[in-house]
């Protein structure tokens, strides 16, 4: 019974999360546009990420070839969520 209140009490924020999903995606190409590359990298990434059956936003590095060449931070997934709902005032 706690599951279906706690997964009806999600979805009920499913419309507010979608009229904010604009700041997001400025707030996700604020982080990519600050990041540094070096070398040979053409363009930053994020890349969802598994590690001993937890999920982590990673962000990585790739080339002009689209091959991977820097891992430069992994978020834990919760922790990301967290992170946006203050940011946001979810």
């Amino acid at each position: 019974m706690a599951l279906n209140i706690s997964g009806s009490l999600i979805k009920s924020f499913i419309p507010m999360i979608k009229e904010k999903t604009p700041l997001l995606e400025a707030q996700i190409a604020t982080q990519l546009s600050a990041v540094e590359l070096k070398g040979n990298e053409d363009y930053p990434a994020i890349v969802i990420t598994t590690s001993e059956g937890r999920v982590f936003i990673t962000i990585c590095a790739f080339d002009h070839d689209d091959q991977l060449m820097r891992q430069i931070q992994s978020i834990p997934l919760p922790d990301f969520i967290e992170k946006l709902l203050n940011d946001f005032q979810l």
